[in-house]
């Protein structure tokens, strides 16, 4: 089942932040752990709650991969220019079998 790191980035830094774009390995995120980039947003329609800063949402193909990449050699150095340039963030979430569910709601489990 897919999996998702949601990421809230709240840039304090953006000339130091830009080393850590610069910095990212994506040959070796979509590559090796199978990573997606699904979305950055710095300016989001707010219609409920509140929300500041960036927000950013990678899909992988499962949490297994989603924790490698994390704990990958190629992310360990570069992710050290986010935590100085940045408050952060970021959750590990589960994907959701719509179909499984479909198909649980109608044989009544």
């Amino acid at each position: 089942m897919p999996a998702y790191i949601v990421a809230l980035i709240d840039i304090k830094d953006p000339v130091k932040y830009k080393g850590y774009g610069d910095g990212r390995d994506f040959k070796s995120f979509t590559e090796d752990y199978g990573g997606e980039l699904l979305m950055i947003s710095d300016e989001p329609e707010v219609i409920e709650g509140e929300l500041n800063g960036r927000l950013v949402v990678m899909k992988f193909p499962d949490r297994d991969k989603a924790r490698a990449w994390y704990d990958s050699p190629e992310y360990h150095d570069v992710r050290k220019i986010r935590w100085a340039s940045s408050t952060t963030s970021m959750t590990l979430h589960p994907g959701f079998d719509v179909d499984a569910a479909l198909a649980a709601r109608a044989s009544g489990e």
